[in-house]
């Protein structure tokens, strides 16, 4: 269009006769056809950089959101990892605390973790043992080993929320110690155990202590029940507890009748036995004797006022003539303890004592008289 444009008209419509604007102008064509590939190419590139660009401004803020979330991700773990690290030195604490061994155990593969306060309480070390529930069962006491595989079976069946049991270890020295197992199983999506954790508890001086109290325990129930002398005692609240077979028979009232029943209903039991005037003398008047036989000197004259005895009658048959006496207790769920004891038998030898000096004193006296008066 330039061409056209400046070329004069004659020229335009008619044949170049130039051989050099003829030349010059292909040249020029030539030149502006070269230019408008080459601005075509410049404008491509400026477009295709232009879309560099921009798709590198997008990777950068894609890279900038990435780095944030990144930086978000790492402060949470870093949160959690603190919280976590947190909870293991509580729990490390608390395990210490507690003095009781830990265990982890694997039951598809059967491996067993003992840590180390486990081994220490049995007096083993890192080593003795294989990392196995083998080991385990293998120290349990045959006469342990029935119920506690009960429990730790239906404990794994789902029966039961928690595993609980107490049984005897064997230790390194070939002793046994009581044990007090705890721990929960962890089940999978088919409700099949697969892992269960727990601890140990040495437990045998409560054991030992125990066994010692039922002992005690059994002594005093042999001695309550072989002694001839009537036993009651009362709970904290003041109420029977407990009656033996002596004060059964001596007074002819059974346990069911006085179990449960206040000191004022007890008082009012046994003066119903007794004949009109001789009534119980109460809980009152035993608690001054009590205590004013505890407070006493002996072999003083106080002493020996407390020492008097209170007594009581039943009219039987046969009658009976019982001491009665009260003795405070110091334990926490038995206020006090009374005894009766029979004296029918030594009331009755001071009364012929008292008979015979009486008649022997009088047949002395008349003799005695005459002989005077000679």
């Amino acid at each position: 269009l330039l061409l056209i444009t400046f070329v004069p008209r004659n020229l335009a419509y008619g044949h170049l006769q130039s051989r050099t604007l003829t030349i010059g102008g292909a040249a020029l064509l030539l030149l502006m056809l070269a230019g408008a590939f080459k601005l075509d190419g410049m404008r491509r590139r400026a477009a295709q950089l232009t879309e560099e660009v921009a798709a590198a401004e997008r990777q950068r803020s894609l890279t900038e959101f990435r780095n944030r979330e990144l930086s978000e991700e790492i402060t949470r773990r870093e949160a959690a990892e603190k919280a976590l690290a947190e909870s293991e030195q509580r729990w490390q604490l608390a395990v210490a605390g507690t003095n009781d061994g830990i265990w982890d155990w694997n039951i598809v593969s059967g491996e067993l973790f003992m840590s180390d306060r486990w081994l220490e309480m049995l007096g083993y070390r890192n080593g003795d043992l294989v990392a196995r529930v083998d080991a385990w069962n293998d120290l349990l006491h045959a006469e342990d080993k029935p119920l506690t595989m009960a429990r730790l079976q239906a404990h794994l069946r789902g029966d039961t929320p928690f595993y609980e049991s107490e049984f005897r270890l064997r230790c390194a020295d070939g002793s046994y110690r009581w044990i007090l197992g705890r721990g929960k199983a962890q089940f999978d999506d088919q409700a099949q155990p697969v892992r269960m954790t727990g601890s140990h508890t040495d437990v045998t001086e409560r054991r030992t202590a125990e066994v010692r109290l039922h002992e005690h325990t059994e002594q005093l129930n042999a001695i309550f029940e072989l002694s001839p002398d009537g036993f009651v005692t009362f709970d904290a609240e003041r109420r029977v507890r407990f009656v033996n077979r002596a004060f059964q028979a001596m007074t002819g009232l059974e346990e069911a009748a006085c179990l449960g029943l206040d000191e004022d209903g007890f008082s009012q039991r046994l003066s119903q036995r007794g004949p009109v005037g001789a009534a119980f003398p109460g809980f009152a008047l035993l608690s001054t004797a009590s205590r004013a036989q505890a407070e006493a000197v002996p072999g003083t004259a106080s002493g020996n006022r407390a020492q008097a005895r209170l007594t009581f009658q039943l009219q039987g048959p046969p009658a009976r003539v019982l001491e009665v006496g009260l003795q405070h207790a110091a334990a926490a769920n038995v206020s006090h303890v009374m005894y009766l004891r029979d004296i029918t038998r030594d009331t009755e030898v001071d009364r012929m004592k008292s008979e015979f000096l009486s008649t022997a004193a009088h047949e002395l006296r008349t003799p005695m008289t005459s002989i005077y008066g000679f």
